[in-house]
């Protein structure tokens, strides 16, 4: 329960640097005819003039808008982002060094690792913080990528709900997709690398894992422990 992960900047295996995001190139990069395609989530956790663009033409045809902060440097675009977000996670860790986060009518989680998360969604009827237990893993072998499982599982449990529902989505039925999704992240971090558990057992498994997510179901890696890889650069 004590351990922590760090991050790598470095290839472990050949030591070359691993590519990072650079705001300029990427921004000078985007095709302005990227919006016209229709897509049903937009997913962004660094912003610029071009991704702010992309969001709102993601928006206007009906896309699921998400917005990850995580970079100070956002700041002069997360008044604009917040008013087009549809969900906004975040780190209870990383938000004292964003203090221009705001509440909306979104749906906004924050996450405190071991201790859980909290949720509310004043656009829902839930405009006070619910708090959630963690879900405790079977198997930790790498905890990095489990915040993007995390936001995976909501959205894959929670389209369709929205699109059955539409504003009749319950505070019960939206902490069950919550719950389920907690369990598929605690899930992944029985894997190497924050693909792992994609690459090894697969988005069917994953389906699996969030489908019969109880506190008194079995262990899912079952009697066998599969053998876990090392995932390395491809430079």
């Amino acid at each position: 329960m004590g351990a922590q992960h760090h991050f790598l900047f470095d290839c472990p295996v050949c030591g070359r640097e691993l590519p990072r995001y650079r705001r300029d190139k990427f921004a000078a990069g985007i095709d302005s005819q990227a919006g016209a395609y229709p897509f049903d989530v937009f997913f962004a956790d660094r912003l610029s003039d071009a991704i702010l663009a992309l969001a709102g033409a993601a928006r206007n045809q009906g896309a699921f808008v998400v917005y990850e902060p995580s970079d100070p440097a956002d700041e002069p675009w997360a008044g604009a982002m917040f008013a087009l977000a549809d969900m906004v996670k975040y780190s209870g860790d990383r938000a004292s060094a964003l203090p221009w986060l705001q509440a909306g009518d979104y749906l906004e989680v924050r996450t405190s690792g071991a201790q859980g998360l909290q949720w509310r969604w004043p656009g829902k009827a839930v405009p006070g913080w619910r708090s959630m237990e963690a879900v405790r893993a079977s198997r930790v072998v790498d905890t990095c990528g489990a915040g993007d499982w995390l936001t995976a599982g909501i959205l894959v449990g929670l389209l369709e709900p929205l699109k059955c529902l539409q504003d009749q989505t319950s505070p019960s039925v939206l902490e069950e997709v919550l719950r389920s999704a907690q369990h598929l992240a605690a899930w992944s971090t029985g894997y190497a690398g924050a693909r792992g558990a994609l690459y090894e057992s697969g988005p069917a498994v994953a389906r699996t894992i969030m489908q019969r997510a109880a506190p008194a179901e079995p262990d899912p890696f079952g009697e066998s422990t599969a053998a876990v890889t090392c995932l390395v650069c491809q430079a």
